[in-house]
């Protein structure tokens, strides 16, 4: 894989988890748990997102 690539998976991967955090802070737990998976799915090493 190339390396540019991968460096905006892992990007993409962190803006679903702060959108997800945000989620979460303003009760949309079923939107939060969404978003958390998606960021899960893009890169399996965010442990934060697990």
């Amino acid at each position: 894989m190339d390396v540019s690539v991968y460096k905006r998976i892992v990007k993409l991967s962190n803006t679903y988890y702060n959108a997800g955090l945000t989620k979460a802070k303003n009760r949309d737990l079923s939107g939060a748990a969404d978003t958390l998976r998606r960021s899960v799915k893009l890169n399996k090493r965010n442990i934060d997102a697990r």
